[in-house]
């Protein structure tokens, strides 16, 4: 990821540090990029979290390191398989609080990748049968982007959304749907805001990579001249 990434910025980081101090832990999330599984594995180990993933098992059957970096396993083809992986998931976060804190899954309710700007999101069951099931379990929206802006390669915006210890229990299936969507999100209009407005300062720094070659190219013609003093490493 520092070969590929400029950085990784978030933003609210401190509401999943809180959380898994207190109770189990959903994370979901929009799923927008092959590079998904590897920014949740880095949130892992920023974080220290007790953690796993939902991944397709399709696709661990072609990319069956994924496991060694914390994914479990869920069939998407058929109702009697999804319900497998949920169920080991549930018993997953219905385990005892390490040292590490309580267990923290992070999962993509869309089930497959999908543009960043698409709306409704597409959530399928599972998020709302996890949360049914787990009740003590909070919810955590996470918004991400992938973005190309001023650096040679892309950044990648992060914004944790607001603790949702509850549900609303007066809602029918697919009203809740639309309520966790709707949470989701607000997140992204915070992180669309973040990124528009330029707030990186109140960002929280998961990974930063070396400069972008344009730099490294003004600070090589800096130390020629002398003139290293007042030298920005970002665009």
């Amino acid at each position: 990821m520092r070969r590929k990434f400029y950085n990784v910025l978030a933003w609210n980081s401190g509401v999943l540090e809180s959380a898994v101090r207190e109770s189990p832990v959903i994370v979901y999330s929009n799923h927008s990029s092959w590079w998904d599984a590897f920014v949740d594995h880095m949130i892992e180990r920023v974080f220290q979290l007790n953690h796993f993933s939902l991944v397709d098992d399709r696709t661990l059957e072609t990319q069956g390191w994924l496991k060694k970096i914390g994914a479990l396993p869920i069939d998407l083809t058929g109702a009697r398989g999804a319900v497998a992986g949920l169920r080991a998931a549930r018993d997953f976060l219905e385990e005892r609080p390490s040292e590490k804190g309580y267990p923290a899954l992070l999962i993509f309710p869309q089930g497959r990748i999908a543009p960043v700007w698409k709306r409704p999101f597409g959530f399928q069951g599972g998020l709302m049968w996890l949360k049914k099931n787990v009740p003590q379990a909070r919810l955590i929206p996470l918004a991400r982007r992938f973005e190309f802006l001023k650096e040679d390669r892309p950044q990648i915006f992060l914004q944790f959304g607001r603790v949702l210890p509850d549900v609303p229990a007066d809602l029918a299936e697919d009203a809740l749907t639309a309520w966790l969507e709707e949470q989701l999100a607000d997140a992204m209009a915070l992180l669309d805001r973040n990124i528009e407005t330029g707030g990186v300062a109140e960002a929280r720094v998961l990974l930063q990579s070396g400069w972008s070659l344009n730099k490294k190219w003004e600070w090589f013609k800096r130390c020629l001249t002398g003139k290293t003093r007042g030298f920005n490493p970002s665009n």
